[in-house]
């Protein structure tokens, strides 16, 4: 949905590392809200849908949206494929 997004920066991390960050990322968020303010937010199938949930998001929602989603990387096993060999 967002092929004209192309590109990176490059970000410090707080331990010191240097990170390579997609301009998609902040849509790739966006996309991953399930729900604001209480109310159920679907999947988008077009982009007009997923740019409507990223304008409803403020800097602080995609913030907060962000960090969850971090979390949720964090609990995910890293290597699914060695995990299923067991």
């Amino acid at each position: 949905m967002t092929p004209e997004l192309s590109g990176h920066d490059e970000v410090m991390t707080p331990d010191g590392n240097k990170v390579q960050i997609s301009h998609r990322m902040p849509h790739v968020i966006a996309a991953a809200v399930c729900m604001i303010n209480e109310s159920p937010i679907p999947f988008p199938r077009n982009r007009g849908e997923l740019d409507a949930i990223f304008d409803k998001l403020d800097a602080e929602g995609l913030a907060a949206a962000g960090a969850a989603l971090g979390r949720l990387a964090e609990d995910s096993p890293v290597n699914g494929a060695e995990e299923a060999k067991n």
